[in-house]
């Protein structure tokens, strides 16, 4: 994916991407490498097991072995024409919120997907023959048209897997229940007092201005 790059060698090497008429700089980093040393050579290494792979030798005559990491199996490849490497996937609705769940290796994402009323849509009202006979021919067809769609929002807060990002498990809210935030909070039980993280989503109901706003607040484990 980076036919159009330069690599810059030296104590902090930079991987230079031409792309949208653009210059792109991202650093590499690589583990273990001491403070004082420095790149001075590389080379392409490319191999069924080490896609995109580079050889790089540093000042200290050592030779090490680096490769971009690869993009999540459920997301697009990864681009290099923005400030920071970019995967993207597709939900399928509208992203309110993301948590990283490191213990579990996955992360929480809050989703929400338009789907329409129907056991809601107002109903057209049925008229005797009488009432027909009294309405204009204008009103008659209006008051046979159909009703207009009615929509919400269906949320639900889903777990994927920090690796390949596909989906593990999915738990749906109720209806007209919005997710308004999400963290990742210590806990501590009350039993054992240890000290565990849960991931806590804050909800609230909405059901219009007639009504009162109520919601809750959601520990997953």
């Amino acid at each position: 994916p980076l036919l159009d790059s330069l690599l810059l060698l030296g104590a902090q090497p930079l991987l230079l991407c031409f792309l949208r008429g653009a210059v792109w700089a991202h650093e590499l980093r690589v583990v273990g490498l001491p403070a004082r040393h420095a790149f001075t050579g590389a080379a392409p290494f490319h191999s069924p097991a080490c896609q995109h792979g580079l050889l790089l030798a540093d000042s200290a005559g050592l030779v090490r072995v680096c490769a971009l990491e690869p993009h999540p199996r459920e997301s697009r490849p990864t681009k290099y024409d923005s400030d920071w490497p970019l995967s993207k996937m597709l939900l399928k609705g509208t992203p309110h919120g993301v948590v990283l769940l490191p213990a579990d290796r996955a992360i929480a994402v809050a989703v929400s997907v338009r789907e329409q009323r129907l056991d809601e849509a107002m109903p057209s009202e049925e008229l005797t023959e009488a009432e027909r006979a009294a309405l204009d021919e204008e009103e008659t067809r209006r008051a046979a048209r159909p009703p207009p769609p009615r929509w919400r929002e269906a949320y639900s807060v889903r777990l994927l897997d920090a690796e390949s990002w596909a989906t593990e498990a999915s738990y749906a809210l109720r209806e007209d229940e919005w997710v308004m935030c999400m963290r990742l909070l210590p806990l501590r039980d009350a039993a054992t007092r240890a000290v565990t993280h849960r991931l806590v989503v804050g909800t609230a109901i909405q059901q219009g201005e007639d009504r009162m706003c109520c919601g809750r607040l959601l520990i997953l484990a």
